[in-house]
């Protein structure tokens, strides 16, 4: 009733079956922590993120919130291994 929702615990499945629903509720807080890309997945299928989005997918709108994953960028990098022991003469 114009509350603001509160997330208090989450629902699982165990090892992909669906016949295994668990339910783990929070004394204090619910810390979401799946990464820059995961985050914006879970926050979603939650309900919460932009309304045509999560209508379009069918999922009940609990928060419309446009801003969840609308600056997702891929930050794409590179390593190197040189092996510098052996000096070249000059």
């Amino acid at each position: 009733t114009g509350s603001t929702p509160v997330a208090v615990g989450v629902e699982y499945i165990l090892d992909g079956n669906r016949e295994q629903v668990f339910q783990v509720y929070a004394r204090k807080k619910v810390i979401l922590c799946g990464g820059s890309t995961q985050n914006v997945g879970i926050l979603q299928r939650s309900g919460v993120g932009p309304t045509a989005l999560l209508q379009n997918l069918n999922i009940p709108v609990v928060v419309n919130n446009p801003e969840v994953g609308a600056n997702l960028q891929n930050h794409y990098g590179t390593s190197a291994i040189i092996d510098v022991s052996e000096v070249a003469p000059g």
